[in-house]
């Protein structure tokens, strides 16, 4: 849901940036950056996650970065990177939820 929402927001702040709506794009740039800072972010476990975890911290302070600029410089090239990276995500954890050797695990 944390995912789905970034993205939502991603695409208000794309289609206000069309619209010259430069209060909307701030703030759904903010929602998204809280969302990916304050709750995927935080939900990282660099202390269990290892490697890969801190691959996932860094990335999600990079889309932060990006989207800090995009707010910036109405950047919708910014915005679409980050889009993509959070469906990239989202693809990975369903495919991991969709594993059948994860779901016997969790039985």
């Amino acid at each position: 849901m944390l995912l789905d929402g970034a993205v939502f927001s991603l695409g208000r702040a794309a289609q206000a940036i069309k619209d010259k709506r430069i209060d909307e794009k701030g703030r759904a740039l903010t929602t998204a950056v809280d969302i990916i800072s304050s709750g995927l972010q935080a939900s990282v476990n660099l202390e269990a996650g290892g490697e890969i975890a801190e691959r996932l911290n860094s990335l999600y302070d990079y889309m932060c970065t990006r989207l800090l600029y995009a707010n910036l410089h109405s950047d919708l090239a910014a915005i679409q990177e980050v889009s993509n990276l959070l469906g990239e995500i989202k693809a990975g954890w369903e495919e991991i939820a969709n594993d059948p050797a994860v779901a016997s695990r969790n039985k």
